[in-house]
């Protein structure tokens, strides 16, 4: 015969606070806090779409309008080349960060939601014996219920192996834009500098 534990009734709704009100609103704050998260991550990564996209018109752009001016074409479209290669690499770069750390909190509300309805399910159980007439509780079901509360101890444990990259910056996509800049403004004048620097060889 299973073994029970008794609830005086003036001690049932102080039960219920403690072991399952208190614990909803925690799972509710918990989950929401998951989903702003990825919320965010969605909206930088528009946000961050947005911005290349108009980098791009505004290079182009300049380019369509500039075009007249240039000394040399071969180092204006090599200049231009190699930034568009630095956007593109940027953006694939960033939203490869993005879509790694929403997949990783979708990995963790999953597990957590996995483990609340776990708990939800076996606090049930308690609660549907709490509430009957002799408020009598099985002791194997607190028990159970208990373990699983000390499961949640290492759920919400901080995964040390799981840390943010100390680099969060591609330094190949700077440098391109760095060579690109340069190269690009230089062809508008490449021929005025070597004119330079042949009349003071020439002295």
């Amino acid at each position: 015969m299973e073994e029970k534990i008794t609830i005086e009734k003036e001690n049932v709704m102080n039960f219920y606070e403690e072991l399952g009100s208190s614990h909803y609103k925690m799972q509710t704050h918990t989950l929401e806090k998951f989903g702003n998260a990825k919320l965010d991550i969605y909206f930088k990564s528009i946000g961050f779409v947005s911005s290349v996209t108009a980098v791009i018109g505004i290079i182009a752009g300049f380019g369509f309008t500039a075009l007249s001016f240039i000394q040399s074409r071969f180092l204006f479209f090599i200049g231009e080349a190699i930034l568009f290669y630095a956007i593109f690499k940027g953006l694939i770069w960033v939203q490869h960060v993005y879509t790694s750390e929403y997949e990783s909190l979708e990995a963790e509300f999953n597990k957590h939601q996995e483990h609340f309805q776990k708990r939800n399910e076996a606090f049930i159980k308690v609660y549907n014996q709490l509430i009957s007439e002799s408020h009598k509780i099985n002791r194997i079901d607190i028990e159970n219920l208990q373990k699983i509360d000390q499961e949640m101890l290492i759920l919400f444990k901080p995964n040390e192996i799981d840390k943010s990259p100390q680099v969060i910056y591609s330094k190949e996509v700077y440098f391109c834009l760095l060579i690109g800049t340069i190269i690009l403004l230089s062809s508008f004048f490449v021929y005025d500098l070597i004119n330079i620097l042949l009349s003071f060889c020439m002295y």
